[in-house]
């Protein structure tokens, strides 16, 4: 891969060249006389050489570009109709957000239900590597995605997609962390969800007559059975999630919940809500209230109870008793054992 701008730029005027309808067939030294005068430098026919010879390569060393050379008219065009490095009209402002979701898309080539679009992806990363779409930012590197992403369970996407898409049942072990032994399910998958990096399988239980969800990272030996399964109650993909905190979608009626932030962590829930239904009915310098309706799960205690003593419960009862009763457990872990 190139690592000077200059080839970068190089790759662009060429493009240009080949395009430009009012002089078809450029050729070595027309293409480097337009290079050198865009770079305000001398540029060598064998540096166009070279430049053709790795946008013909295939991606993502290359660009796939269909340069050929035409013997009749001693010069370069696409064999392709149309084609161009730069083949959308966008703005800016949509430019930058392209670039930042090409980033994001990237990490996640290799997970294996994204392995189909895994040239293309490759394609769009090298192009704005190389600054062929023409919006390079020298402070690019200043913004940075997270690099680890958890694979764990990926292996089964590919999978479980095919299965909903079919409407196929599958038959699994599942580690339950709580009783520390493995389980038998079989279940109709009918949706995947991505959560804080790992990802997690709703489907219908015959057995238990409900809807279920688990972690694809507990999941051993996972097979799809014959047959289309029919599951009996509608599934609501939309909806299933409304009312949880987390990956936790547990039945029954989600609670009015009410909250008080205290100074100065009350200005960090205004940024960063809790959940979608959160709206503030009070605020002033020392304090935020809020109202939530959610479920009542283990994840909105774990995420109260992550603000400490800067979040006070006003309602329902039954959640201020389990906060009461989990901050005094925790203190008298902390009592126990030690040095």
């Amino acid at each position: 891969m190139p690592a000077n701008k200059s080839a970068w730029t190089r790759y662009r005027v060429i493009d240009r060249c080949l395009n430009d309808r009012r002089r078809p067939y450029p050729d070595k030294a027309y293409l480097a006389q337009r290079c050198a005068e865009t770079l305000g430098t001398d540029v060598s026919e064998s540096s166009i050489e070279k430049d053709i010879a790795f946008m013909r390569r295939p991606s993502p060393e290359g660009l796939d570009a269909p340069i050929a050379y035409s013997r009749e008219h001693r010069g370069f065009a696409y064999s392709e109709e149309g084609f161009s490095i730069r083949e959308l009209n966008l703005t800016d402002g949509e430019w930058e957000g392209l670039r930042f979701a090409a980033q994001l898309l990237h990490q996640y080539r290799d997970v294996p239900v994204f392995q189909d679009f895994k040239s293309a992806i490759d394609r769009i990363h090298t192009r704005f590597e190389l600054d062929l779409f023409g919006v390079a930012d020298p402070l690019a590197d200043r913004v940075q995605f997270e690099k680890t992403v958890s694979t764990d369970g990926q292996e089964w996407l590919s999978t479980l997609f095919t299965a909903i898409r079919e409407g196929r049942r599958v038959t699994y072990l599942y580690l339950n962390l709580y009783k520390e032994k493995l389980d038998e399910y079989v279940l109709t998958p009918c949706l995947l969800r991505e959560h804080a990096k790992k990802w997690y399988m709703v489907g219908w239980s015959d057995d238990r007559g409900r809807f279920l969800n688990f972690a694809l990272n507990r999941v051993i030996e996972l097979e799809v059975l014959p047959g289309v399964s029919k599951v009996p109650v509608p599934f609501d993909a939309e909806g299933y999630f409304r009312h949880s905190v987390g990956i936790m979608a547990q039945g029954g009626k989600p609670a009015r919940v009410v909250l008080e932030f205290l100074r100065p962590l009350h200005e960090l829930v205004m940024t960063e809500p809790l959940h979608a239904s959160q709206k503030v009915v009070k605020r002033d310098e020392e304090m935020a209230r809020v109202h939530l309706d959610v479920l009542l799960n283990e994840e909105l205690y774990l995420k109260l109870m992550g603000y400490g003593p800067f979040v006070r419960v006003v309602t329902p009862l039954a959640l201020k008793r389990t906060l009461s009763e989990w901050f005094e457990r925790g203190w008298r872990n902390q009592g126990e054992g030690g040095s």
